[in-house]
């Protein structure tokens, strides 16, 4: 998902009979990708990769190694744009043994939108069920996980009824969502009650293991 960290694993492996030495693996970043601020050390400090000024690209050094032996390289990388993306390592050794490998990734936004409505006209009547609705849609790419959507009001306003799968706490009516397809919708409904006049603020918002936190304040004055 766009803006979340992407990890690659490289293994380098000696197919061959004889040692391979000096060994430079050289990564480059397609489009749409860049590496995070890292370098890499070894136990005497001394740095194993290295980063170009422009972000795209990264080297390493293995010193040797053994015939089946291998090794493992890995790195963290991000992508702010949608789409696919990619990364291509090339490794060469001493006496012109080379090899390459690439990965490509698709890069997926989080987004979601939440819209909710009070009593017609905004108003309500004290001692009487006042509805609320409030619908959550999944706009982005990616699928949306544990969805919780809240409805939160004041100390003086209570909920009468709410839609199934509720779950009531203090000033707080909650539904939670498994998993929101993108394009997919859910709607819950809730009523609420006051004992005195005046006007009344209900919070609704929604958030997912990602993506953005939609908020929206529904005002009703009651007489």
């Amino acid at each position: 998902v766009s803006g979340e960290t992407i990890n690659y694993r490289v293994t380098v492996k000696n197919n061959g009979k004889v040692t391979l030495k000096n060994i430079e693996l050289v990564g480059d970043l397609l489009a749409g990708l860049s590496f995070q601020k890292e370098e890499s050390r070894r136990v005497d400090g001394v740095l194993v990769s290295n980063t170009d000024p422009n972000g795209k690209r990264r080297s390493w050094t293995i010193p040797s190694l053994a015939p089946g032996q291998s090794t493992v390289i890995e790195y963290k990388t991000s992508a702010k744009l949608n789409g696919k993306v990619g990364t291509e390592v090339n490794a060469r050794a001493d006496n012109g043994v080379n090899a390459k490998a690439n990965a490509e990734t698709e890069i997926k936004n989080a987004a979601m939108d939440l819209q909710a409505v009070g009593p017609p006209g905004g108003k309500g009547v004290v001692r009487q069920a006042t509805p609320f609705k409030v619908k959550v849609t999944n706009t982005g790419s990616a699928e949306l996980r544990n969805v919780c959507v809240k409805a939160s009001m004041p100390p003086d306003m209570r909920a009468v009824k709410a839609s199934v799968g509720s779950n009531l706490y203090q000033g707080v009516v909650q539904w939670t969502i498994p998993a929101l397809e993108p394009g997919q919708s859910r709607e819950f409904t809730v009523n609420t009650s006051t004992n005195s006049p005046g006007e009344r603020s209900v919070i609704f918002s929604a958030r997912a293991e990602r993506g953005n936190e939609p908020k929206q304040e529904v005002r009703v004055a009651f007489d």
